[in-house]
């Protein structure tokens, strides 16, 4: 299948709710002594909750190496052969999200089976090793920041290709981890938000303590204070709060589903379209 034809199959849309128009400043539960949350020349998390509540809708590009294999998770030991697109037209999908009254996108810039779709040093498995050889998060943060998208990013926390699965982490696993999410949010300039996937789910069983929230949600506010931090299966604690997460996540394909009568805090939908 052409590539833009299976992008077009894995595009979410996202909607926020929050009833009331004003975020409230709540903090994620975190393991061990409570997190900072304010930085240095950072904003409080209230207005950047409320900030992004009032952009209402975006786009989230599920785009990895499993696209050129007709599968959501792809084999840990797939080849970089296998992606090898004709083209990449990051400003197509700007301008399809501009053109759907859009305000940001988000890319996958690494899904479960650990393939990395920007120019990494912490491993070989990506995608300038790849046929296509470019740094496809630089291309979409162009071209989204020229359309006057704001730019968010995706990293899995899950990596089968590297072993980094439940009862087999290690000290290099989390040293790997920091140095990802380091160069995406050094390299990038401004992130809005930083969805975390793979923390604490029944299929990954990865908790808190294993890839430790309480370092990684402080090294992402070292290097970006106002990126907010996103763990993608929150909805499983009770609406009414905020645990690991500046905002409640709901991923509808998934089956969770967000209650309008029982939302209290500032929260995102996924809504796949296939």
């Amino acid at each position: 299948m052409k590539a833009g034809l299976k992008l077009l199959a894995v595009i979410t849309l996202q909607l926020l709710f929050y009833p009331g128009g004003q975020a409230q400043s709540v903090k994620p539960k975190p393991t061990g002594k409570p997190i900072q949350l304010k930085k240095p020349g950072a904003a409080s998390l209230a207005p950047l909750q409320q900030q992004f509540i009032d952009y209402r809708f975006g786009m989230f590009i599920h785009y990895n190496i499993p696209t050129y294999m007709n599968h959501d998770w792809a084999d840990p030991e797939a080849l970089p052969a296998i992606f090898n697109p004709q083209t990449v037209d990051c400003k197509q999908w700007a301008e399809a999200a501009k053109s759907a009254n859009m305000s940001y996108g988000c890319l996958t810039t690494k899904h479960h089976s650990g393939f990395c779709i920007w120019d990494t040093k912490t491993t070989d498995y990506n995608v300038m090793n790849s046929p296509y050889k470019k740094d496809i998060v630089a291309d979409y943060v162009k071209a989204f920041r020229e359309s006057g998208l704001k730019v968010m990013l995706y990293y899995s926390i899950l990596d089968t290709h590297h072993k980094l699965r439940p009862h087999q982490i290690t000290k290099k696993h989390i040293e790997m981890v920091k140095a990802q999410i380091t160069e995406l949010l050094t390299r990038y300039g401004k992130i809005e938000a930083l969805i975390i996937d793979g923390w604490d789910a029944p299929w990954s069983r990865i908790s808190y303590t294993d890839i430790p929230f309480e370092e990684i949600y402080l090294l992402i506010k070292s290097l970006q204070p106002d990126c907010l931090v996103m763990d993608l299966n929150g909805a499983k604690y009770p609406g009414e709060g905020m645990y690991y997460t500046d905002i409640k996540t709901y991923e509808m394909g998934a089956g969770q589903r967000l209650a309008k009568e029982s939302i209290v805090m500032p929260s995102l939908a996924c809504l796949p379209i296939n």
